[in-house]
């Protein structure tokens, strides 16, 4: 079980994932383009312990983390 100290490491780096992905998709229509950047890619990698925070996502706005 995960200590509060790495759930908050693990929330704080998927939002400055998040924000980072929102930024660099900003202009981009391509769906694979959008889910092949790195931010993205490194909160697919996350594993896991991430899945919570995507789930909460898809509730609030689907966007584009079905992918993940």
């Amino acid at each position: 079980m995960a200590s509060v100290k790495e759930e908050l490491s693990v929330l704080e780096k998927f939002h400055r994932l998040r924000r980072e992905w929102l930024s660099q998709r900003a202009h981009d229509s391509s769906t694979m383009k959008m889910v092949m950047l790195p931010a993205y890619q490194r909160i697919i990698g996350m594993g896991p312990d991430v899945v919570p925070l995507l789930l909460r996502e898809l509730d609030a706005d689907p966007d584009l983390w079905f992918w993940a």
